[in-house]
């Protein structure tokens, strides 16, 4: 998605300034390489609306209470459905997560919970 698109832009700008700058050098065209720079970065950035964005196919709560908070991730059946036949054999459908929040009470108050 978009994540990756600007994960890779870093890079890419890394790579092509050496070789625009080789190229207006080379044929001593700075002026003309400028505005198809600035042109093509701006045809890249208009082309980030056409990337479809993703939906979320689960919900979560932040169950707080005293001494436990838990915190629910629920997926749908159909979620549940489409995603069961990608995982491996060996990789199980049910997990559980524990950690302790030092400031609970401060997270749990902040959001009025």
């Amino acid at each position: 998605g978009v994540g990756v698109i600007f994960a890779v832009l870093p890079f890419m700008g890394m790579i092509a300034k050496p070789i625009a700058g080789w190229i207006a050098d080379h044929f001593s065209k700075q002026k003309s390489v400028f505005l198809v720079s600035i042109v093509l970065t701006g045809v890249g950035y208009f082309s980030l609306q056409l990337v479809s964005s993703l939906e979320a196919d689960n919900s979560s709560q932040l169950l707080c209470s005293n001494p436990q908070s838990i915190l629910k991730i629920c997926r749908s059946e159909q979620s549940w459905s489409e995603l069961l036949p990608l995982l491996p054999k060996s990789c199980p459908a049910n997990c559980s997560l524990s950690c302790t929040l030092t400031y609970q009470s401060k997270i749990c108050s902040a959001f009025s919970l």
